[in-house]
């Protein structure tokens, strides 16, 4: 097996050859050093897996008459649980994600990479568990449960009929009742809908570098589209936290993460949002 490719560490290159050049970023980058035992035991010898956390609600005005800053009825939206579906290993399972009406998630066999007719998947197996083979990273799967509640879906006047609730195919666990404002009722529903939240992790050799004076390397690990990534990539505001590990390793973090949080008036004293991840990347052993 051949060793894998980084170069040579020169923090005046190495910092220069980031992008962007975001000084928490590269800090960050820099400060993360594994040794050769546990930089082979990413590349080769371990299933990606991951667990996540959320901590997630908002209160959020809705402005029903067109008028700019000044809503008429406030809705909550808040993640109730999150599920795990599954893992999908980079360049080892040809799987797919879909989703139903609902937002839930299910793996597939990828319908644009299928396997041969008669192919037998043993062989997909062996190739999984060669150890020669190295791992780029996984991508994991989860269900969040999303619950609306108090969202007003329609506006009439009094003595109008109640229009028909127009989303029964997106939400489930759905309750609809009406609130009084003026000569007007505002028609409110509660539903349940399912949100996905996809982790990526992926590890590039030949992005790596060796320290050689601490005999340690640097790997170069990134997130992809993940909700959790490295610190510097995106802007979070104060209502936004989160934690990231990668085997054991404490990784400064910003939050990229939409649940439907959205303020529309900012500076409304009632509008309220809350978002806190725990994102925790672990090392499984590969039967080999």
């Amino acid at each position: 097996m051949d060793a894998p490719c980084v170069d040579l560490y020169n923090e005046e290159e190495y910092v220069a050859d980031l992008y962007p050049s975001n000084q928490e970023y590269i800090n960050a980058r820099k400060n993360l050093k594994i040794d050769i035992n546990k930089f082979y035991l990413w590349l080769y010898r371990s299933i990606w897996d991951c667990d996540l956390t959320i901590n997630a609600s908002a209160k959020i005005g809705q402005e029903l008459f067109d008028s700019r800053d000044n809503p008429q009825n406030y809705y909550t939206v808040t993640i109730k649980s999150v599920k795990k579906v599954g893992i999908v290993q980079h360049g080892r399972d040809r799987k797919e994600a879909v989703t139903d009406r609902l937002g839930r998630t299910t793996l597939i066999d990828d319908q644009l990479n299928l396997l041969p007719s008669k192919y037998p998947k043993e062989i997909l197996y062996k190739i999984r568990s060669n150890p020669c083979f190295q791992i780029s990273g996984s991508t994991v799967y989860f269900d969040c449960v999303q619950r609306f509640e108090n969202n007003a879906y329609a506006v009439t006047f009094k003595g109008q009929p109640t229009p028909e609730f127009p989303f029964n195919s997106s939400f489930e666990n759905v309750s609809l009742s009406r609130l009084e404002y003026g000569i007007y009722y505002f028609h409110i529903f509660s539903g349940t809908r399912y949100l996905q939240a996809k982790c990526n992790i992926y590890i590039d050799p030949f992005g790596s570098v060796y320290d050689y004076s601490l005999k340690k390397y640097i790997p170069n690990v990134y997130f992809g589209d993940s909700p959790v990534t490295w610190v510097g990539l995106i802007t979070s505001d104060q209502n936004k936290k989160s934690t990231l590990t990668v085997d054991g390793v404490s990784i400064q973090s910003s939050t990229a993460f939409d649940y439907g949080q959205f303020n529309g008036t900012p500076d409304d004293p009632n509008e309220t949002s809350l978002l806190d991840m725990n994102l925790n990347w672990t090392t499984k052993k590969r039967e080999l």
